[in-house]
């Protein structure tokens, strides 16, 4: 059950926040989402610890382009936020996308 979704407008600057919490697997992990759109750019950090292990950075040049990444941290093996980050990327071509994450194996 999700918790209920929070939206704040930060100044004239055309950002928004999105913060909510998902429970998973009969309340045992708790996973927190924050996602930060602006004009040009989406932050979204997926969580289920206040920690920032994992950060990758996605774009892509049109609809369809093959998106383009780089892992600026890497402290698990595993594609999640690769994977993740260039769907996105594909699916909005006019912004970068900054997908932090840290999720227990």
């Amino acid at each position: 059950m999700a918790a209920p979704l929070t939206e704040q407008a930060e100044g004239d600057s055309g950002s928004l926040i999105h913060d909510f919490t998902e429970v998973f697997f009969n309340n045992e992990v708790k996973v927190t989402y924050r996602i930060v759109s602006m004009p040009r750019c989406l932050w979204i950090w997926i969580g289920d610890s206040p920690l920032l292990s994992n950060l990758s950075v996605h774009t892509a040049r049109g609809a369809d382009a093959l998106p383009s990444a780089a892992k600026l941290l890497h402290a698990f093996e595993s594609d999640f936020g690769t994977s993740l980050g260039n769907r996105l990327a594909k699916k909005l071509p006019e912004k970068m996308v900054h997908l932090a994450w840290h999720l227990k194996p």
